[in-house]
């Protein structure tokens, strides 16, 4: 999360909450707390529920620390009111890469991870020093692509199956009528390009699943304000796949540092036979390799999307954080517990599965 991503959510969000920036030197860890019911929880900046999305926007969290982890960063916690704190999409130990790597970028990447999450783990030995209780969960994995040096080197590692259906579709829509792919950042009117990909969303599988994000009642201003700050900072990127000026498939993506981060992606459904999504991420591929990109990070999830065209894939944790109290304790049991249980409830699986299987269909 970038700093103008953690002000903007505040402006959009902050309302009745507390704001907390702990800071040490050079270090800062961003917290706000909210109530739930009679439990106060902290939760890192920009991560904790908002209207319509209890599981928040931010598909990854950070604290911007050194190491060791400043004992007074614990210190200025240790002096808030809480009972929990729920530290979501951290970087957890492991993951998995897939054969073949060794590549001196991902062994750079890799080694950037490392280091990340050592950095946060020095804030559980901070923690429990402390008194606290830490209990690391697993939430979710990342699944990544680490880039070759060149556009044909990536082809040659798909199989010849998929490299026929790239090439065929993308063939099929040009033969429909003019294709254009771009990749946009830096000036240019955000608000535009995010209205247009709200009414792909709005034509997707998305709209009648309920989940396209820039549909959501109340987060549309706050996407509005941050995709134009960020795109002009350079921080975000939106690609768009366009045929004959109509944009039938477009991307939100996060952009620095080398790593290109897809964050909402959605495609027209009467042009699903063409595989716009496809055609709009591989072309996109390419046009990072030609400039000197290293990553794409797909983010949180494993939808076949994503892991069809990743080399590998992080773990990611939450880490519920207690005092040591018997209210923090029934805290952690009914926010924490009461939600994982709802969730893997058997009524609620059948009804995702459902779910699921519609879009399928679709």
């Amino acid at each position: 999360m970038t700093r103008g991503w953690l002000e903007a959510w505040w402006r959009h969000f902050g309302a009745g909450k507390r704001l907390l920036i702990a800071q040490h030197g050079r270090s800062f860890a961003p917290f706000h707390f909210q109530r739930h019911g009679p439990f106060r929880v902290g939760y890192i900046l920009g991560t904790g529920p908002v209207a319509t999305r209890g599981m928040g926007l931010a598909d990854r969290a950070d604290l911007f620390v050194g190491e060791p982890f400043p004992a007074e960063l614990a210190d200025a916690l240790a002096a808030e009111a809480w009972d929990l704190l729920w530290l979501r999409a951290l970087p957890g130990e492991g993951g998995r890469r897939e054969e073949g790597g060794g590549r001196r970028e991902e062994a750079a990447a890799e080694s950037r991870f490392t280091t990340h999450v050592s950095r946060i783990e020095g804030f559980a030995e901070a923690a429990r020093r402390q008194g606290w209780g830490v209990d690391i969960r697993p939430r979710s994995v990342s699944p990544y692509l680490t880039l070759p040096a060149t556009w044909d080197d990536y082809l040659r590692s798909r199989t010849a199956s998929e490299r026929y259906d790239y090439r065929n579709h993308r063939r099929q829509l040009e033969k429909a009528g003019e294709l254009q792919v771009e990749l946009i950042s830096g000036a240019t009117d955000g608000a535009a390009l995010l209205a247009e990909l709200a009414e792909v969303e709005a034509a997707s599988w998305k709209a009648a699943a309920g989940t396209a994000l820039l549909l959501q009642p109340g987060l549309r201003p706050f996407f509005d304000e941050v995709v134009r700050d960020l795109l002009l900072a350079g921080q975000m990127a939106i690609a768009t796949l366009r045929l004959n000026g109509q944009m039938l498939a477009g991307m939100l993506c996060f952009s620095g540092s080398g790593v290109f981060s897809t964050y909402n992606v959605a495609y027209r459904q009467g042009a699903r036979p063409f595989s716009p999504g496809t055609v709009l991420l591989l072309d996109s591929i390419e046009r990072l390799i030609a400039q000197g990109y290293r990553e794409v990070d797909f983010m949180r999830g494993e939808e076949e999307y994503k892991t069809r065209w990743a080399s590998g894939q992080r773990a990611e944790v939450d880490w519920i954080v207690t005092r040591p109290t018997a209210r923090a304790r029934l805290a952690a049991a009914v926010l924490v517990d009461g939600r994982e249980r709802l969730k893997n409830s058997p009524a609620v699986v059948r009804l995702r599965d459902a779910v699921l299987r519609r879009k399928r269909r679709r």
